[in-house]
């Protein structure tokens, strides 16, 4: 098994733990903790004692910000790729492509569970896993990005009050990934799908419990208690003996329902997000509505994003829900993340252009290119320019190691977890009962 402090797996009775454990950096998931995961998991799942359930949750340290995990390692990625001889060849740079190959077999490997929220839409009606435990996920704080990968393919999701979700990739030349193409249409309407992909909104406990992206509501004080409850729970001999648990510690009063703005939202992101036929048809109607402070805060979030990550998620979206099966859903995003790390004809990428902005000059100004909506053409989205060709092999659990892209083949690099950086650090957050996300002086801003 390939270890990394900053993934600890351990087993208490009948229930596996992975512990994030780098607060510092608000448990971004790095290369080295994908592939402790993954490592421990295979092992877990091959053994006769397999662990009824396995619960991922996060270190608690007095003083820093509650993170569940934060996203994934940016600015890793930008220091090993941003280099002159990759910005010339213009293809997707090794760590990032590994990185990505690597995380996308993961969610692939976690839907396949039988017990996996996304189970039914796996391609194969056949059980790929010889054992099948069920995954929670503790909430508590800030759940973005890959944080959201790791966790969102569970059987239960629960929320705390300091939890704080967002997929922002929209603000730094990216779409949201891990597999948001596919169980975004599928958990959540259309017109809510659209909304939170494309603003990268930030949810708080009340959204996600209206939104069913959190199955249960608890008190962070009481995860402790509820933690030892499932691990005398993970000891019964029943298909799952951790439902029952969760729903005697699930509050039904809390959050209030006046506490989700979504619900306040609900007829405007109907009206300007259901009908639209593309980015601009909405824009156009946003900003059509002067008078609504909807739709201004919303235009207003929209013109600040990447143009081309906006489209890209467009219409991934629209192929995401058309796809048949995740694993499809999970190469198609494949080979839009290697087109959003490849160089354009000014040399850069809008993704390493929107990490340079925000966590590494940290400047919030990127200069994006194309600069508009109207230089995005479809052809150019649909075009060998923006995706390119990858090889990732989802079937059977084993990835191809080499990318091909316009007839060259290049192997795919290692990395490591040295300087891992979270994909967002938030700030300005509504009143949360926890003080300490106030003391947060970093932030990228796409959300309202």
């Amino acid at each position: 098994m390939r270890l990394t402090p900053h993934l600890l797996p351990s087993r208490s009775a009948n229930l596996g733990v992975f512990l994030l454990n780098n607060s510092k950096t608000l448990n971004a998931v790095s290369l080295d903790m994908i592939n402790c995961i993954r490592d421990a998991l295979e092992e877990w799942i091959q053994q006769d004692n397999c662990p009824s359930g396995i619960l991922i949750k996060s270190v608690k340290e007095n003083g820093m910000i509650p993170a569940f995990c934060a996203g994934g390692d940016l600015k890793r990625l930008y220091e090993e790729d941003v280099t002159e001889t990759n910005c010339r060849r213009g293809k997707p740079p090794p760590h990032a492509s590994e990185f990505f190959r690597q995380i996308y077999l993961l969610n692939d490997y976690l839907a396949a569970l039988t017990t996996s929220s996304m189970a039914s839409y796996h391609v194969s009606g056949i059980p790929r896993h010889r054992n099948n435990p069920v995954v929670l996920s503790f909430w508590d704080g800030i759940v973005m990005g890959g944080g959201v990968g790791i966790s969102i393919y569970g059987k239960y999701r629960i929320a705390t009050e300091r939890t704080v979700f967002a997929m922002p990739e929209t603000s730094i030349g990216l779409f949201p990934d891990i597999g948001s193409m596919f169980w975004m249409p599928r958990m959540l309407s259309l017109p809510l799908a659209r909304y939170i992909a494309l603003t990268g909104r930030r949810l708080m406990p009340a959204d996600l419990m209206y939104t069913g992206l959190a199955t249960h509501y608890v008190p962070s004080a009481k995860l402790d208690q509820l933690e030892q409850e499932l691990i005398v729970a993970s000891t019964r001999d029943t298909v799952d003996p951790f439902g029952h648990v969760l729903d005697a510690f699930h509050e039904t009063t809390n959050p209030l329902p006046d506490e989700c703005s979504l619900a306040q939202d609900r007829k405007d992101i109907e009206k300007y997000f259901n009908n639209a036929k593309s980015v601009e048809d909405a824009m156009t109607a946003l900003s059509a509505s002067n008078s609504n402070t909807f739709a201004n805060q919303t235009h207003f979030a929209l013109s600040k994003m990447s143009p081309t990550s906006l489209k890209i998620t467009f219409l991934g979206l629209e192929r995401g829900a058309a796809a048949t099966n995740i694993g499809d859903a999970l190469r198609m995003e494949f080979r839009m993340t290697q087109g959003c790390l490849r160089t354009t004809r000014s040399n850069k990428s809008d993704f390493y252009e929107g990490v340079r902005a925000a966590v590494v000059d940290k400047d919030r100004s990127p200069l994006w290119d194309p600069a508009t909506l109207e230089d995005v053409t479809a052809d150019a989205i649909d075009s060998a320019d923006l995706v390119c060709e990858g090889k990732v092999a989802m079937a059977d659990g084993q990835a191809s190691r080499t990318f091909c892209e316009n007839g060259d083949i290049y192997r795919a690099g290692q990395g490591n977890d040295a300087t891992a950086l979270p994909l967002v650090v938030v700030v300005d957050l509504p009143v949360c009962n926890n003080s300490v996300l106030h003391a947060v002086d970093e932030v990228i801003l796409p959300m309202m």
